[in-house]
């Protein structure tokens, strides 16, 4: 009777294991020997990054949350996204104007910078025709737009505007206007940043005279590949050698190092699922292989998912450092690790690497 009853509490126990294991992801997670070499975040907790550390922030991922919920000692520049023009001109926005005000006083009292961003990649018809037929359309119109910025610039409090104007706004037929517009916000936003994302397939269009202008140009130095590439081309879509080909690119078109800055991607594409398409966080990521591939967060490539793991973005970081750029810009910052997953963050990856 004994060995019966024993018999049956290790079937029962056994089952709970397996409902367990299949249900409830509760097995214990493999070990990753890397795991070992992640510094204490807490050793330069009272230091601050020296080159920039511009962080993106979009409207959909709740920035007065993250503003309040992290350590603001790790970035030097926070870029809320986006703001673009209505109908009538007007500067609008899915962020509030109480979270934007708690947001830029948060950052200032920590010494933290907090531009605006115009522009992005997926705007409506409505928005890109605003631009191309409106804004564009002659010096007086692009003079008011400029007064239009300024004016929401310093009523809100912010220290800057990033121009952000991707896809048809800047293709061939409208990059002479393009510079124009900058040359006049340039003038317009006197006193204050004036910053942008530029990727080759948007600066082409620009005048080298144009990319000069901004205090600094944050480098999207990721999408080599992605949905729109695939089944054709799939594989890294944000290499080293390829981040280090578009800096001397734009430093071969007179752009100091000083001015520009490595944008690292926080995300990944999963070409085995829709091709891509979505995109996968970082912290998605490492949730999804725990188990099937426990050094997931060191990589660059678990299956058929592309991203920068902590490896490449630690490597990046001291690259910019090591050959005098302007600093990391991270699109974005609502897609690190996060929760159970917070001691992989790439945050806290580039601040602890970081230093002179």
């Amino acid at each position: 009777m004994k060995k019966e009853r024993r018999l049956s509490l290790i079937s029962t126990v056994t089952l709970l294991l397996l409902i367990c294991m299949f249900f409830f992801n509760c097995t214990e997670r493999p070990a990753c020997p890397q795991d070992d070499t992640l510094p204490a975040v807490a050793a330069h907790a009272t230091a601050s990054p020296q080159p920039k550390v511009v962080g993106y922030i979009p409207s959909y991922r709740s920035p007065a949350a993250w503003v309040s919920s992290h350590d603001l000692v790790k970035v030097t520049h926070i870029n809320l996204a986006f703001f673009n023009p209505d109908s009538g001109g007007n500067i609008v926005t899915a962020i509030s104007d109480s979270d934007i005000a708690s947001i830029i006083s948060a950052c200032h009292a920590n010494n933290v910078k907090v531009l605006f961003s115009i522009g992005g990649g997926g705007l409506s018809s409505a928005v890109i025709s605003y631009y191309q037929d409106t804004v564009f359309v002659d010096s007086t119109s692009r003079t008011t737009f400029a007064n239009t910025l300024l004016s929401y610039c310093t009523s809100k409090g912010f220290d800057g505007v990033d121009v952000d104007l991707e896809g048809d706004i800047v293709t061939a037929g409208y990059g002479a206007k393009y510079d124009s517009f900058i040359s006049i916000l340039d003038t317009t936003m006197s006193g204050y940043l004036m910053t942008a994302a530029l990727s080759p397939w948007a600066s082409d269009n620009m005048a080298d005279a144009t990319l000069i202008k901004f205090d600094f140009i944050n480098v999207m130095a990721y999408d080599a590949t992605g949905p729109w590439s695939c089944p054709g081309s799939t594989g890294p879509h944000a290499s080293m050698v390829y981040a280090q080909a578009l800096l001397s690119g734009y430093e071969s078109r007179g752009v100091p190092k000083a001015s520009l800055v490595m944008g690292v991607p926080f995300y990944g594409y999963n070409f085995a699922v829709n091709c891509g398409a979505g995109g996968i966080t970082f912290n998605e990521i490492i949730s999804a292989h725990l188990y099937d591939d426990p050094c997931a967060a060191f990589n660059d490539q678990t299956g058929q998912t592309y991203y920068n793991g902590i490896t490449t973005i630690a490597a990046k970081t001291r690259y910019v450092i090591e050959n005098n750029y302007g600093g990391i810009m991270i699109w974005e910052l609502g897609q690190d690790a996060s929760g159970g997953n917070s001691r992989y963050s790439l945050l806290d990856t580039i601040y602890m690497n970081n230093y002179d």
